[in-house]
């Protein structure tokens, strides 16, 4: 399997941070994790573009541009990213809808058990990508989402466009910049030499994903 759907990462989700939990709420959580896996049919898709810097501003492969402070400093030392996408397919999204209707808790529970395995699944891939970049003497970025700091979710559709996800993987872009389907991630990640092992974090106070996120949830940033 390419992800995991990891405990501590959906008690995070849920707000919990270290506290006892008691037998109900654990017996709750490992019965939605496991359902959950038989819903999730994870697909990604990634390509790696030329990238230009210049004047505060990001060129793709004059693909698309981005203008974007964060994703400057994160790409400071690349010539070449990876754009990625990652869905975990529309049934797990159609069943936490379900359970809404019939049982709340399990689908707060299978929602945070989404986020946890769209972020394994993520992470999974694009450490494969490194470890066969590595063999060519090329180091990757931590990657970096659209929302993050000042890298606006409008590059949403950017990225779905230049990989052809729609067609390859189902994934979409509605007019509001919304994900279809909602449990996917879009991501852009910096390609630096091998003597560069360079990471960079937005602001949590600048972030667009601040309300939403997961560490904060838990008092914690994702740099941490």
């Amino acid at each position: 399997m390419n992800y995991v759907i990891d405990k501590n990462d959906v008690l995070a989700c849920l707000g919990h941070s270290d506290q006892p939990i008691d037998d109900k709420l654990e017996k709750l959580i490992d019965d939605t994790i496991a359902l959950s896996y038989e819903y999730i049919k994870p697909l990604n898709v990634y390509g790696i573009f030329d990238i230009r810097l210049d004047n505060g501003k990001i060129y793709f492969t004059d693909i698309f541009e981005v203008k974007s402070e964060d994703l400057y400093k994160l790409l400071k030392y690349s010539k070449k990213a990876v754009l990625a996408a990652f869905t975990l397919g529309s049934e797990i999204e159609q069943n936490i809808k379900r359970f809404s209707y019939t049982e709340i808790n399990k689908a707060l529970v299978m929602d945070c058990c989404a986020a946890a395995a769209i972020e394994s699944y993520a992470d999974n891939v694009l450490n494969n990508i490194s470890i066969e970049l590595k063999n060519d003497s090329f180091n990757l970025t931590n990657r970096f989402s659209c929302g993050y700091g000042d890298f606006y979710l409008s590059h949403q559709s950017d990225i779905i466009s230049a990989l052809c996800a729609k067609k390859r993987i189902g994934l979409n872009c509605d007019d509001n910049n919304m994900l279809y389907p909602k449990k996917s991630m879009t991501a852009v990640i910096g390609i630096t030499d091998n003597n560069i092992n360079h990471k960079y974090y937005a602001g949590c106070e600048n972030c667009a994903a601040k309300n939403i996120c997961k560490y904060r949830k838990a008092g914690k940033t994702c740099a941490t």
